[in-house]
């Protein structure tokens, strides 16, 4: 019965023999040896992990009309000579509200409590590659950390965080 399994296996396979350790050969392999590999349980791993990314869009002039007034580039220039380091190099990434670019290797971040801090970029970032906005990995802490974490723009630059300034408070008109 063995023999005739394995001559019914080899042609069923397309081969014209029966194999030679098959031909009565009392070392070779039976034939349920031969396909019991084929009828093994297979096992494969799957490995789930759980990634938030999360998008920073532009904050346009238009949008914060009735939120919070966006500066113009001459109150951004005096703003950021009296601007304060923010403390720890961190800010939490759910008060972001909005980004624009700045002046030289900077980009605003819009706070949802109508405040604004100014981020810089290492040197060699294309920190024009940012105008749409940009892509960043939610941290397990919540933080978006200067040195830590990496922007990714749209247009696909990847970039880290150089540091944070608080932008001082805009001062209401006294009439």
């Amino acid at each position: 019965m063995a023999s005739g399994l394995a001559f019914l296996a080899a042609i069923m396979l397309g081969h014209a023999a029966v194999p030679v350790e098959m031909r009565g050969d009392p070392a070779g392999p039976r034939s349920d040896q031969i396909f019991s590999e084929s009828f093994e349980p297979v096992q494969h791993q799957l490995r789930v992990e759980r990634r938030v990314i999360v998008r920073i869009t532009p904050f346009s002039a238009r949008r914060s009309r009735s939120d919070m007034p966006v500066p113009s580039a001459t109150e951004l220039a005096r703003a950021e000579s009296s601007a304060s380091d923010v403390k720890g190099g961190c800010i939490p990434l759910g008060d972001v509200a909005g980004v624009r670019l700045a002046e030289g290797r900077r980009i605003l971040l819009f706070m949802r409590d109508r405040s604004i801090v100014s981020a810089s970029f290492e040197r060699s970032c294309p920190v024009q590659a940012f105008y749409s906005g940009f892509y960043v990995e939610r941290p397990k802490d919540g933080m978006l950390c200067a040195g830590r974490e990496r922007l990714h723009a749209r247009s696909g630059a990847d970039c880290t965080l150089g540091g944070f300034s608080r932008l001082p408070p805009e001062e209401k008109d006294k009439d």
